[in-house]
């Protein structure tokens, strides 16, 4: 998405292939920056692992590396190997970026690995499944609220997040209605319709407003050209006359008002 929006650009190697979103592989693909291939002494076809560890809880039942000190504080690591496929470097354009802040921005950014959504989705159920047994390795009663997150059936909120950009936000109903059908468990959209609210009242009354006004001048232009077609018809009455005396049908005649009519009309 971000490649294709012109604030990051592709410079070497492959986005993601077909076959590199098969879920259930050994390994997952990366694409990864310039600058951090540069400090990891990476390139394009390299590999790499990188961790999450689960440690025993803290006496506020914390389980996360935050505040790892020694190696007898984890529990279990939750990591995966990466090959690197493709590189990028970051576009700063104030035009196409106007919204973009600062060092911690492009640190942030800079740092970003671009995976695909079942590596992420397989660590975090990996790193759920941890987090659920060390409370049985540990001597401590679990807190309420850690056991409730603890029995939700998916992975960690936040962890996959899918954006999809439509080209006509009219549409945004239709492809949530179609698109729903195709998501597994526990998936959702989240749209900003809601965005719009306050001015898509006003914009269906000017909207009624210009049918109304369409529907008006049609009505007018038929008005008027009826008159029109009647003053035409009274003006050459005695001309229509002279031809039926004449012996001509009437279909004829009132052929010729409308070819003359539709000429004019044309």
């Amino acid at each position: 998405m971000q490649i294709e929006q012109g604030t990051l650009d592709l410079v070497q190697g492959n986005q993601f292939s077909e076959n590199d979103l098969v879920p259930g592989q050994e390994r997952s693909v990366a694409i990864i920056s310039e600058p951090f291939v540069r400090a990891n002494n990476l390139t394009i076809g390299s590999t790499f692992s990188m961790y999450h560890f689960v440690t025993y809880p803290d006496e506020y039942g914390n389980t996360s590396d935050w505040g790892l000190t020694t190696d007898s504080d984890i529990y279990a690591q939750v990591g995966m190997t990466f090959e690197v496929v493709g590189l990028y470097d970051i576009i700063i354009d104030p035009e196409a970026r106007p919204h973009f802040w600062g060092s911690d921005s492009i640190i942030g950014e800079i740092n970003t690995i671009y995976i695909p959504n079942w590596a992420i989705e397989d660590i975090a159920i990996r790193t759920r499944d941890a987090e659920r047994s060390v409370w049985d390795a540990v001597d401590m009663e679990i807190p309420f609220w850690i056991w409730l997150n603890l029995q939700e059936e998916q992975v960690q909120a936040g962890s996959l997040t899918s954006l999809f950009v439509l080209e006509d936000p009219i549409e945004i109903d239709n492809f949530k209605a179609n698109a729903t059908k195709l998501l597994p468990p526990h998936y959702f959209f989240v749209d900003l319709a809601h965005t719009f609210e306050p001015i898509a009242s006003s914009m269906e009354m000017m909207r009624n407003i210009a049918d109304w006004i369409l529907y008006l001048s049609i009505g007018a232009a038929m008005l008027v050209l009826s008159l029109l077609i009647i003053l035409f018809l009274h003006d050459r009455r005695f001309e229509i006359g002279v031809y039926l005396a004449l012996g001509e049908k009437k279909g004829k005649v009132i052929s010729q008002i409308l070819t003359e009519v539709t000429i004019i009309l044309l």
